[in-house]
């Protein structure tokens, strides 16, 4: 569902990247001879790669931030099986009346979500610069 629920997000994404894109480039690549299919390939598809490393950072944490849909269809699941970390929090910090370590959850909850988000940017600004790992 999350997929379905992001998928309008990440399509203006792209359109917003491909449309970034300098027409003569392309017009540059069919005068030199290139298919059509040979411009997407070594064109389109390399041009979108921060496009593509965003959307795919975005996909990885879209799940750690997930709460209201699964608390409405499921309520945590069956012996809460299905309760993701924001589900979790959110019971303990306002249902069990637990505030400090509903607030410590989420400080941990933070603390993934950044480092996450920092070794992606390390590995792409690596990948940037070309030095190996």
């Amino acid at each position: 569902m999350t997929l379905w629920w992001t998928f309008g997000f990440n399509f203006v994404l792209y359109t917003a990247a491909i449309q970034d894109i300098p027409p003569g480039v392309y017009e540059a690549a069919a005068l030199d001879g290139a298919s059509p299919w040979q411009r997407i390939r070594h064109l389109t598809v390399p041009l979108l790669g921060r496009t593509t490393s965003l959307v795919l950072i975005l996909q990885i944490l879209a799940p750690l931030k997930v709460f209201d849909q699964v608390y409405l269809l499921l309520g945590g699941g069956p012996n809460q099986s299905t309760r993701p970390v924001i589900e979790y929090i959110y019971d303990t910090g306002f249902t069990s009346y637990r505030g400090g370590y509903g607030a410590a959850a989420t400080l941990v909850c933070f603390v993934v979500i950044v480092a996450i988000s920092a070794a992606w940017y390390g590995l792409r600004r690596r990948r940037a610069t070309g030095t190996a790992l």
